[in-house]
């Protein structure tokens, strides 16, 4: 299944004219399999190709372990950093999104409350951001 996925994704960039190109198949290609759960808290909604930025919007629900509606601004900041952590990992060892990223195309991502779509946190994911 990773090897179809890898290489319908390989065949699409091969076809595209530019990084914008490449940007707009990415999000249409992975747009397919949304809404999405990444985690107990989190729900990957959509996926936006807009210029040089995929915009990836998450919504973000309580659970009966972890009420994130109810952090403090401390530990909403902690739960954000621990997200853009685990988000990094998982991009930086993606080729696909690798190839995306050095193609200078950035990575936004936004995380609302799912009941009321309060933004609660967003940061943005570069080239560099995965040679740290």
């Amino acid at each position: 299944m990773r090897i179809v996925l890898f290489l319908a994704l390989f065949s699409v960039a091969a076809l595209c004219g530019d990084a914008y190109d490449a940007a707009r198949e990415y999000a249409k290609f992975y747009k397919k399999a949304l809404p999405l759960r990444t985690s107990q808290n989190l729900v990957l909604n959509d996926l936006l190709n807009v210029a040089d930025r995929l915009l990836y919007r998450y919504g973000v629900n309580d659970t009966k372990q972890v009420w994130i509606s109810k952090f403090t601004p401390r530990q909403l900041e902690a739960f954000a950093a621990q997200v853009r952590k685990q988000n990094l990992a998982q991009i930086c060892a993606d080729p696909d999104a690798l190839a995306i990223l050095n193609a200078k195309i950035t990575m936004d991502q936004v995380f609302y409350l799912a009941d009321g779509g309060r933004l609660l946190f967003s940061y943005e994911i570069k080239a560099a951001d995965c040679k740290k």
